[in-house]
């Protein structure tokens, strides 16, 4: 993941098969920085910092209806 031509500030959870935040990395815009997770995770998801910080999600938080996901 990087930022390139992004230009909000976001924060990318990785996120395991069953749902669980194993990591979290917060991004700096309209930077070309790669960020990759340290854990074997199967989902990425690009969520406004702002917004994070403002909500009780941290690291092992678990994100339901995955499955429900369309590729």
């Amino acid at each position: 993941m990087w930022m390139k031509n992004t230009f909000i500030p976001l924060t990318v959870l990785f996120i395991d098969n069953k749902g669980y935040i194993r990591g979290m990395r917060e991004m700096i815009p309209d930077t070309q920085t790669p960020h990759c997770s340290t854990n074997k995770v199967n989902y990425a998801l690009e969520v406004e910092t702002k917004w994070l910080r403002s909500t009780k999600i941290r690291l092992m938080s678990r994100v339901l209806n995955l499955d429900s996901i369309s590729y």
